[in-house]
């Protein structure tokens, strides 16, 4: 992430931040993105992603996708935000996060901007098993 402006790298590391734990989900802010998430359930159905499905089909399980339906009825708000904020709190935690600081950067500030940013997030009670693949089995021929 670009390091010339100060404000640029909070930002930066606040949305690393985000991605370990302090992430907020409004209902307002997931119905935005509804139709990116139609759109890549719809992109999923695609002849080509056949090939694509059978291959990672040992890699993926219904519960890895954080929203399992395809056009939302009803209260669609409620079955697009539930799953979706389940999963993020499922997975998005600080223990499976590591930050790497490389680059021209002062030590000391970078520091301090992860300690402001991460100090506060706390493993999980029962953090979730992660899951291991394998590599699939081909078939020589």
């Amino acid at each position: 992430m670009p390091t010339d402006r100060d404000t640029l790298l909070d930002r930066g590391v606040t949305a690393l931040s985000d991605f370990a734990g302090r992430g907020t989900f409004t209902d307002k802010e997931i119905e935005k993105e509804r139709g990116v998430v139609l759109e890549s359930g719809a992109w999923g159905k695609a002849p080509a992603s056949a090939s694509r499905a059978s291959s990672c089909r040992s890699c993926f399980t219904a519960r890895a996708t954080p929203i399992g339906c395809d056009r939302p009825t009803g209260d669609h708000r409620a079955r697009l935000c539930r799953p979706l904020r389940a999963y993020y709190h499922e997975w998005y935690t600080p223990d499976r996060m590591t930050v790497v600081a490389v680059g021209d950067i002062d030590p000391a500030k970078m520091e301090g901007l992860i300690r402001d940013h991460f100090g506060g997030l706390q493993r999980p009670a029962a953090p979730r098993v992660t899951p291991v693949f394998g590599i699939p089995r081909t078939r020589r021929r």
